[in-house]
Parts: structure tokens; sequence; C-alpha cells
């Protein structure tokens, strides 16, 4: 589920549970939740994550898996929504493997898509929305596996949040919060 600020609609994805049916696109008007016609998605197409995006001003999504992969090998499609329907975008060159997590980075003001923690086989990377695809974000390598990307738009910060790499013991995980900066992730704390 996602905020459109383009439509002033929040929209939320629901799958049927079973591969051969279309998943459904639902959208609150503040008092019901109505579902468009036409605003099908594809059997099969797990939407995973989704957010709006000030670029292109429309709610961005990340799918796995529709139809067999591109030449590109990415196993992931790109959706816009216009209010009404889901467009499937052109894939470009360099399309993520899997979309675990994504946020907007207030200082360059792209959506960062997490390609991390879904399959060991595959790099870890963030890439970066572009309105017309996601390019590789250089930056340092990530601090951790898994966790996740959240926007924090009161320090203006784009922050990774998550478990060490090195947890041992029982009891409560500790939680690390990176900082990504101009020269690279930076520790900010530890809760937990």
């Amino acid at each position: 589920m996602a905020w459109d600020a383009a439509s002033h609609q929040m929209v939320l994805v629901t799958g049927s549970g079973v591969i051969s049916d279309p998943g459904a696109t639902w959208v609150w008007d503040g008092t019901h939740w109505n579902h468009p016609k036409g605003a099908g998605l594809p059997a099969g197409a797990f939407f995973s994550p989704m957010r709006f995006d000030p670029v292109t001003n429309s709610l961005i999504a990340v799918a796995c898996c529709v139809g067999p992969p591109p030449a590109t090998g990415a196993l992931n499609t790109t959706w816009r929504w216009d209010g009404a329907d889901w467009i499937l975008l052109p894939a470009p060159s360099h399309s993520p493997v899997e979309g675990t997590t994504m946020a907007l980075d207030p200082i360059t003001n792209r959506l960062v898509l997490c390609s991390c923690g879904v399959s060991p086989t595959t790099q870890h990377e963030l890439l970066a929305w572009n309105g017309t695809g996601w390019t590789l974000l250089s930056s340092a390598p990530l601090p951790f596996e898994g966790g996740a990307e959240v926007t924090d738009s009161d320090h203006h910060a784009l922050l990774r949040v998550g478990p060490p790499p090195a947890t041992t013991g029982s009891g409560a995980l500790p939680v690390q919060v990176w900082s990504l900066t101009a020269s690279g992730w930076h520790r900010l704390g530890t809760g937990g």
C-alpha cells in the first residue's frame, strides 16, 4: 500500500494467493475501498515494493515475475500507476534482479531500491530510479545484508536499518542505523 500524491489516492495491491489469478488494485476514497475497472494486474505477479516517485510524479511498483525474464536477465518488472491502471514500463538495460525495499533518498530526490537479502546468489546493490530506468547507485558497500531503507524526512537522509553483520548470542538482536552520505554509509546508532 502506498500514497499516490499525484492522484491523491491510497493505493493497495493485493494478491489472490493463486498463481493463475490476477492481483487486484484497490483505491481508498476516504470512506470506502474501490476496485477500479480495468486495473487488474497480471497473474503470478507479486508486487513489492511500491512508492511515489517525484521524478515522474507517479506511483512506481516493482514486481516479480511476469512472463519469461527479459534479455537483461532481470526477473523484476517495473510498473507505473496512472491513477486508473498499471502500465508496464520497458525493461531498461540494468534492471534489478530482486527488489526487497524501496525508499526516497531526500538528497537526490530519487527512489532507491535495494536488491538485498532475498537470494544469497545475487549481488546486493542499491539502484536509483531516474524516471525511465534503474541505475546502479554508486556508494560504499552496504553495511549489512537484509534490513530496510527508510526515508528520514526530518533529517533529510536515507537510512538503512537492520541487524549488525555478525550478531551472536541469544535474546533481542541489536539494530543498527546507518545514513547514506556523499562519502558512503555512516553509522548513527544502535537500538534494541
